[in-house]
């Protein structure tokens, strides 16, 4: 057994030249494995789950938390070979190694692999503080990276759309990885107009991050489709467990594979589609509703600049549907039954949301993913104009409507 050194998330931002220095260790086979703690409140409840005084298996380098309900935290455990397989996979798909600036949480798979995939590659990244994305202090850290290699980061589409915004020039960059599943296509098509070298990747914690990239798996990587159109990963650099949890561990590490909570399909060129998650379906008036559809739709619409969708048990033992929407422009609200008629033009009547609550930003977590276990909870308070919902301060309600 290996023993387990917790890291504090400050660690790598504070002092990124020791945090390498024991990712490096970890990969190389030190007696310490790596449990890298999330930041925010509740840590403390989840870390205790995490159990740092029991050992970890011999082959583990990483243990990372992942998402889980409330007080129920994943950890999942990384060898040092699917660790540094996955950064040569990538590093491959991307045309060689280089250089990664960290701007994500390296509590999270996506900033914690930035920072592998450059010290793999012989080259100390570059971090950038986890706090509150700005714009400015991104450029400025593209420009302390050596310019006697190649350059890549990974963003989730946040940060990427404050970038376009304030009319960052990104062409000093190789190759930004973004998140295929939450980035809308208008974003991905205004990012490669302006010069950037986007690259969509699709993967979690229990890949090592991404592990397809464009649609394609990375080499090492082998894709199939279960029941029901349901992803599984298998290859070189996908964990093997969670930790102290074997129930959960046999749920979805099964024969050499990980079921990931998608489903998918194959387009006509080979390349993977994730259609949407295995748990978004909405079951209302005796439909199954997609939420991912119902969003696809909520963003065509002119005053939707984001938007989440989510069912909510009613009544009746159905679940109605809740959208949640950020609008394109303040000043222009858009109404329940404004929403609801372009739905049902847009797509089908069983698909209009029944209650619409307006933010004025989703929730994030750390690593810019939306925060759905409190946007499901929404929907069961009292709301008002003016309210706030997010413990930062930051996620104002706007508008409160239900159509009963």
């Amino acid at each position: 057994m290996r023993r387990v050194r917790t890291v504090p998330p400050e660690l790598a931002h504070r002092a990124p030249r020791r945090m390498g220095r024991l990712v490096e260790a970890a990969l190389n086979g030190s007696a310490e494995a790596l449990l890298v703690v999330p930041g925010g409140p509740g840590t403390g409840g989840d870390l205790r789950r995490m159990a740092p005084e029991r050992g970890a298996a011999e082959d583990t380098a990483l243990i990372m938390m992942t998402s889980g309900p409330p007080g129920d935290p994943k950890g999942v455990e990384l060898s040092a070979e699917a660790l540094r397989r996955a950064a040569a996979g990538m590093h491959e798909r991307l045309g060689g190694p280089g250089q990664w600036l960290v701007a994500l949480p390296c509590s999270h798979i996506g900033g914690m692999q930035a920072m592998v995939r450059s010290w793999v590659a012989g080259i100390p990244p570059v971090v950038m503080d986890p706090g509150r994305f700005d714009p400015r202090e991104f450029l400025r850290a593209v420009d302390r990276m050596d310019p006697g290699v190649r350059h890549f980061t990974a963003l989730v589409p946040t940060q990427l759309e404050r970038l376009l915004e304030a009319g960052a020039d990104l062409s000093a960059l190789d190759g930004i990885l973004v998140g295929t599943s939450r980035t809308p296509g208008h974003l991905v098509h205004r990012a490669r107009d302006a010069g950037a070298q986007l690259r969509l990747s699709y993967g979690m914690t229990e890949t090592c991050g991404g592990c397809v990239v464009d649609g394609v798996p990375l080499d090492h990587v082998r894709i199939r489709l279960g029941a029901g159109g349901r992803i599984e990963i298998g290859g070189a650099g996908v964990a093997s467990r969670y930790r102290l949890d074997p129930v959960r561990t046999a749920s979805r590490f099964r024969s050499g594979y990980f079921r990931a909570a998608d489903i998918g399909g194959w387009e006509a060129d080979g390349t993977l589609k994730v259609v949407r998650r295995a748990d978004d379906v909405i079951s209302s008036g005796g439909v199954e509703v997609s939420a991912a559809d119902v969003e696809s739709s909520l963003r065509r619409h002119e005053h939707v600049r984001d938007c989440a969708v989510v069912g909510f048990p009613d009544d009746v033992g159905a679940e109605r549907i809740v959208a949640i929407v950020v609008p394109d422009d303040g000043a222009r609200v858009p109404s329940l039954s404004e929403l609801r008629r372009h739905v049902m033009a847009d797509s089908a009547w069983y698909r209009a949301p029944r209650q619409l609550i307006v933010l004025d930003s989703l929730p994030c977590g750390p690593a810019g993913q939306v925060d759905r276990a409190l946007l499901k909870r929404l929907p069961s308070r009292s709301l008002a104009d003016g309210d706030v919902v997010g413990e930062d301060g930051v996620h104002k309600v706007l508008r409160m409507e239900t159509r009963e």
